[in-house]
């Protein structure tokens, strides 16, 4: 049973992870991911302005990778299909990211 609800997400993250190929849209994901977490984070201290403004150049930010890779389409699709799978495989790619640069 647990295998059965783990295959369609390892399937939607390597079709995510086909979505990132090159490294200026992972470094994309990461920094508009920051940016928009960020801007979570403002909004609930109330901070509407700074958190729109943090909100809209993350998800600015993370437009410009998929631009460039011509999949914007995909990725909305993506977010709208499964949006907390969504977060996690953004999570995934920014950890591998991350820990080649160290």
């Amino acid at each position: 049973m647990h295998q059965a609800r783990t295959r369609p997400y390892a399937q939607f993250l390597a079709d995510h992870k086909a979505e990132h190929r090159s490294d200026f849209n992972r470094w994309c994901l990461v920094v508009g991911d920051a940016l928009q977490i960020a801007g979570v984070i403002a909004a609930l201290r109330a901070r509407w302005s700074g958190a729109a403004m943090l909100f809209a150049i993350g998800l600015g930010v993370a437009t410009a990778g998929h631009l460039r890779e011509g999949n914007v389409a995909k990725s909305f699709d993506t977010v709208q299909r499964h949006p907390l799978w969504n977060l996690r495989g953004d999570l995934e790619i920014a950890k591998d990211v991350l820990a080649r640069h160290r």
